[in-house]
């Protein structure tokens, strides 16, 4: 491109091969047209033999230019085009671009509007590197380089605007990353951060009017962290130090959020010697000198797998990994603890501690959470409406964190800091408040939902005393469903199976079972809630179905009671007589479910997907013999688990299936299964007893009036929200 204003320069110097148009005197003058020795072409204006006007310009190699000639010279406005479809329109001086024009390059969409000097881009212009405009800037160039002032857009959204220097960022300018969130301002050299300040802006709390942002301010070197420094977190927290590759190191001051002000030595992030400010010097931190009374850790237990002399430096490393991520733990504690209140509680509940467990999924890391209520046991481990300190909750963490971890860091040199590291980056931090569960999923159900849990609690305890580890099995839930004939063809055992799975699918799948798993209360309530929206959702299906057969409109399912989705759809009365048997054979084979059952009886009960599958059928008004169960006809069905977590209608509609299920039905059955198992044992001693055995006959009157006393003072409650957890903490005392 330069070659052709090159050329065009020496048009003076042209011999005129042929010419065809006006002259005067023997000049060309006027209009005319000339072939140049050389192949050089032009057509336009002549005055006294020179080419002087508009006119046009074609050279050898495919260049043309069309405008304004002044004595065989390319000057003042006009166009140039070249093979490739280039093009430049404007200012044009001795056949250079010069002066003010747009040029566009045919192969590559960039388009230049600004100033150029003598061929080259230079003074202020826009450059738009694609067709679509996303990418530009807008600034100073030397001699077609970006230098001085500019603003640049990046096809990513990133904006720079500030000083250059042969085409890269250097001088004093501001970066934004709009996607990231990140902005930095400063200093710049060679296209990278020299000294300035860093922002990242983080997600904003809900009702706070204010970015929450993390900053730092200080030295860089190759775009990183490296030298003095501070960087102030989002939590309130600052450090005030040395720096190298993006990592606190060196002599350093450290203020935690509130207000402790620790002076350090620093290596790759971590404090590796600490101590607060006092009388004599830095004094060495230990204990709640570092997290404060709040925060103490107190994990005996575990430094007890530590020798000695390594004790107080596990400590020392685990409380210092604790304060590096001490706004997040303080965030999710505040929003657990509000689960299930309208009010801002101040404290969690076990309960609500298990659902961020849960969410976590530390149930999946080979802990349930009956374990992980041994490992952090005190007097109130299994009591969900027992409130826990911050403390107290950092003390389960950092046990689970090493029941979890500790294989997997047995090189660390400190082993409880990076157990406690990795749980909270790989668990903790990435899943909590995604809140899932039947009972706190919702805010609005989970207050009504609440109002029922003590009740539900009092019978957890209830089946849990007859157990000889004092608690209740994935297996024992069904049973208990089953002996209060709460089973039936709204609720069929491959729902229940379904419903215990969805948080844990080592519960049951079509491949395997599990269902000695032990069961916590959260498990058990939460099932409980699903059972309940299970049977209030079939309830409002069959009285749709009723309206619709009244109107005259045709069904495409059949009703409930013709067949079942579960059994093969052949003769009516043979599938039946099937049915009658598979219930005659469960009732026959499965113990009661407040009994713990042996290897033999858990096998007798063939609990395999056919077995499931007749149990899902059974009907509790009818007996008969059974004949094999493998004799049965099955068909395979695939239960969608999306009916689970389907959302009912209206809300109304939910609390009433909740309140009828709860309330009515399974509230009332088991009290009334449990008055029957009483009378059933008392019959039984009273049959036994001889003639000089009034003393059998005595006890027995006394503990039925023991007896129904406590079964009255368990269900006088005619409305969900009487019991609370305060309530029933008294009457666990009494």
């Amino acid at each position: 491109m330069a070659g052709a204003e090159q050329q065009s320069a020496a048009l003076l110097g042209l011999l005129v091969g042929r010419y065809d148009g006006e002259s005067i005197r023997g000049l060309f003058h006027g209009e005319g047209a000339a072939t140049f020795r050389g192949a050089h072409e032009f057509k336009g204006q002549f005055a006294q033999g020179l080419l002087h006007g508009r006119g046009s310009c074609r050279w050898p190699d495919g260049v043309t230019y069309q405008g304004d000639f002044r004595s065989n010279v390319l000057l003042g406005d006009g166009t140039y085009a070249w093979p490739d479809g280039s093009t430049y329109e404007g200012q044009v001086s001795g056949g250079l671009r010069h002066g003010f024009g747009t040029f566009t390059c045919g192969q590559t969409s960039v388009v230049y509007r600004g100033q150029w000097h003598r061929g080259t881009r230079h003074g202020k212009g826009t450059l738009y590197y694609r067709q679509e405009l996303s990418s530009w800037y807008d600034g100073d160039l030397v001699e077609n380089e970006r230098e001085g002032w500019g603003l640049r857009c990046y096809p990513s959204g990133s904006v720079y605007e500030g000083q250059w220097r042969a085409g890269v960022r250097h001088g004093g300018g501001t970066m934004r990353w709009p996607r990231l969130g990140q902005q930095y301002s400063g200093s710049w050299e060679n296209g990278v951060q020299g000294y300035g300040t860093h922002t990242w802006y983080l997600r904003q709390s809900p009702g706070s009017r204010h970015p929450r942002t993390n900053k730092y301010s200080g030295q860089f070197v190759q775009g990183l962290r490296h030298g003095h420094g501070t960087f102030y977190y989002a939590g309130g927290a600052v450090y005030q130090g040395g720096w190298r590759l993006n990592k606190k190191h060196g002599q350093g001051t450290f203020v935690s959020q509130n207000g402790r002000i620790f002076e350090a030595e620093f290596v790759d992030d971590r404090m590796v010697a600490c101590g607060t400010p006092g009388e004599g010097g830095i004094q060495q931190g230990t204990g709640s000198a570092l997290l404060g009374p709040e925060m103490s850790l107190s994990i005996p237990t575990l430094l007890g797998q530590f020798a000695e002399g390594r004790r107080e430096v596990e400590l020392q490393q685990v409380e210092l990994a604790v304060l590096r991520h001490v706004a997040e733990i303080r965030s999710i504690y505040s929003f657990y603890s509000s689960l299930g209140h309208r009010d801002d509680t101040v404290l969690l509940s076990r309960v609500q501690l298990w659902r961020l467990l849960k969410d976590c999924h530390i149930h999946l890391r080979g802990l349930s959470l009956t374990q992980v209520n041994r490992l952090c046991s005190d007097e109130h481990a299994h009591a969900p409406f027992t409130t826990m300190l911050l403390s107290q909750v950092m003390n389960c963490l950092v046990t689970l964190a090493y029941h979890i971890y500790h294989t997997g860091a047995e090189s660390s040199g400190h082993k409880l800091a990076t157990c406690f590291t990795m749980l909270m980056k790989s668990d903790i931090i990435p899943n909590a408040k995604n809140v899932q569960g039947s009972l706190f999923g919702d805010p609005e159900r989970a207050v009504i939902s609440m109002s029922y849990a003590s009740r539900c609690w009092a019978i957890y305890e209830d089946i849990c005393r007859t157990t000889s580890h004092n608690t209740m099995t994935m297996r024992q839930f069904i049973w208990m469903l089953k002996d209060i004939n709460l089973l039936d063809g709204e609720l069929t055992v491959v729902q229940v199976l379904d419903v215990l799975s969805v948080d844990n699918p080592a519960v049951y799948s079509c491949t395997c079972s599990n269902l000695d798993m032990e069961m916590s209360f959260l498990e058990f309530f939460e099932a409980l809630l699903c059972c309940a929206e299970l049977k209030g959702q079939q309830k409002a299906d069959r009285v749709t179905d009723s309206v619709c057969d009244l109107q005259g409109v045709e069904t495409k399912e059949a009703p409930a009671e013709q067949s079942s989705p579960h059994l093969s759809t052949g003769n009516g009365s043979s599938k039946s007589l099937e049915v009658k048997k598979s219930r005659a054979f469960l009732h026959s084979s499965a113990p009661p479910f407040h009994l713990r059952p042996n290897k033999t009886d858990l096998d007798s009960v063939a609990l395999t997907m056919s077995a499931v599958h007749i149990f899902s059928s059974l009907q509790p008004q009818k007996y008969e013999e059974l004949r094999s169960p493998s004799a049965i006809d099955i068909q395979e069905t695939d239960f969608s688990r999306s009916v689970l977590l389907a959302e009912p209608s209206t809300g109304e509609h939910w609390s009433r299936s909740i309140h009828r299920f709860l309330h009515q039905t399974f509230f009332t059955a088991y009290e009334r299964g449990r008055e029957l198992r009483q009378e059933a044992g008392a019959d039984t001693v009273l049959q036994t007893a001889g003639p000089n055995q009034q003393w059998k006959k005595e006890a027995v009157a006394q503990r039925r009036t023991s007896d129904e006393h406590d079964s009255t003072a368990l269900i006088t409650s005619t409305s969900p929200g009487s019991h609370n957890g305060s309530k029933l903490g008294k009457k666990e005392q009494q």
